[in-house]
């Protein structure tokens, strides 16, 4: 067996979501790219290399405006979700994709030599990219890396890591993401191995569904998950800037009393949105209103009828405490909680939303962040951290919380990357083993453990040893 290291090239690298799947394997980076600045700093910190980057260069034309990426054994990217351009559909489906970001990761393995090109290929994107807007460039996308050598599957890959135990990376945050994966066939050719691919497909015992399923949950994840003992909420690490403002305390506490209220009189709390705005004697429907919005607006107006005294004084209360059309809207998702204090809340566009502390709801910007009601703050940069399986000692910016929130928003979950990879492996054993590297990968991806937090509570640390931790 060879002692050459694993390379691994990242693209779109962020703050190293899947950074920390590789290097938690034992695989090496070659090359990572990251075009945001702070973004390419906090992975350099953490995963050491410089990322900052562009894999975009029109200089190079004739490589499909690509920068030159020499031979490697694993690419990884969570790809930017771009449409293929209608006019390259004439040309094949590789020109297909020309002028979007998955055309250059086309372009990248499209420009080594077949026996150049990576082992393993694993990308990731929103859910939305399996939906009725980009179906078609799905297609593409799949025929694409078919036509390239790699065993990519016909049927949609998703996972999220609230559908994973706790022993296999799993973490209480529904993001749901789709997954392009495949392993080069070791006879495919340079001109074209999709019938190489898809007789080897035809002929898989396993796919990658059937393997993960076995690493999920057993039952509804409500069942199963618990913030209060599964995000390990610790309040010594917290900055005063992530404490509820009075305006907002006031705001939880008028909805908290306004649905003590309704449940005192033996009512249930609505299933549909509160809009307050429709808490009249008479209703007036917007113009061309459709009829979704109508029964809604009927709803609230027969729920301000039957509670008038309860809805009189939340109104009362938005007008002398001055709440936002967000404030003055409302989502009760919490079951049998007896208090909106017991839950957690995010504020919304669509108004004050109430759920059980079970799993959260997939990390976005800062002003979307949730917030732990029974505490009064919203969550920290370190448990937005661990929702995504980051290790425990893993560097930010000490001074940008708020850039520390939207790299995590549009990071990688690394539990799940873990369990991607490993299933990949499972999936594809038999055509691994028919090649060196194939075989060194599948090594080094058996002896991982099943949890990354195994690995990197063994002594991992960050590579800038001098920047400060948080």
């Amino acid at each position: 067996m060879s002692n050459k290291p694993i390379k691994y090239v990242d693209l779109f690298a962020g703050i190293g979501g899947f950074a920390a799947t590789m290097v938690g394997m034992g695989f090496k980076s070659l090359l990572a790219v990251e075009k945001d600045e702070a973004a390419a700093d906090v992975y350099e910190d953490n995963w050491g290399g410089k990322a900052l980057g562009n894999i975009v260069d029109t200089s190079r034309q004739d490589f499909g405006n690509t920068i030159a990426i020499g031979p490697h054994d694993v690419l990884t990217g969570g790809f930017p979700c771009q449409p293929f351009s209608k006019s390259g559909n004439q040309d094949g489906v590789l020109d297909a994709s020309r002028g979007t970001l998955f055309g250059n990761i086309v372009a990248v393995l499209k420009n080594l030599p077949y026996d150049s090109r990576p082992t393993l290929v694993i990308l990731e994107n929103v859910r939305n990219l399996a939906g009725p807007k980009h179906k078609d460039d799905l297609k593409k996308m799949k025929a694409s890396l078919r036509l390239l050598g790699y065993t990519v599957e016909e049927a949609d890959i998703f996972l999220s890591p609230h559908q994973l135990k706790r022993e296999f990376g799993g973490s209480p945050q529904n993001r749901e993401r789709i997954f392009l994966v495949g392993v080069k066939h070791h006879q495919g050719n340079e001109n074209d191995s999709s019938a190489v691919v898809d007789q080897y497909l035809k002929s898989m015992d396993l796919n990658l569904s059937t393997i993960l399923e076995k690493k999920k949950i057993d039952g509804h994840p409500n069942n199963y998950w618990d913030i209060t003992r599964d995000l390990v909420i610790t309040d010594s690490n917290t900055s005063p800037n992530l404490s509820l403002s009075d305006h907002e305390i006031q705001v939880l506490n008028v909805w908290d009393q306004w649905q003590k209220s309704i449940r005192k009189k033996g009512n249930k709390l609505p299933g549909f949105p509160v809009w307050t705005s429709y808490w009249l004697d008479e209703v007036t429907y917007p113009a061309n209103c459709q009829a979704w919005k109508k029964d809604f607006i009927d709803k609230n107006q027969k729920l301000y009828l039957e509670n008038k005294v309860a809805c009189n004084e939340v109104l009362r209360q938005i007008r002398k405490n001055g709440f936002t059309p967000t404030q003055s809207k409302f989502e009760w998702q919490a079951g049998d909680l007896e208090s909106v204090f017991q839950g957690v809340v995010h504020f919304r566009p669509s108004g004050v939303r109430v759920k059980r502390p079970t799993y959260l709801p997939a990390l976005v910007a800062i002003t979307h962040t949730p917030i732990l009601a029974w505490l009064k703050r919203r969550i920290s940069v370190q448990e937005a951290a661990r929702l995504q399986k980051f290790p425990r000692n893993f560097r930010f910016n000490p001074d940008k919380d708020s850039q520390s929130y939207k790299q995590l928003g549009n990071a990688v979950c690394v539990g799940v990357i873990w369990q991607i990879l490993k299933a990949l492996v499972e999936r594809d054993s038999v055509l691994l083993a028919a090649s060196e590297k194939g075989r060194e990968i599948a090594k080094l991806v058996r002896k991982a453990p099943d949890d990354p937090d195994v690995f990197f509570d063994s002594g991992w640390k960050p590579k800038a040893d001098s920047a400060e931790v948080l």
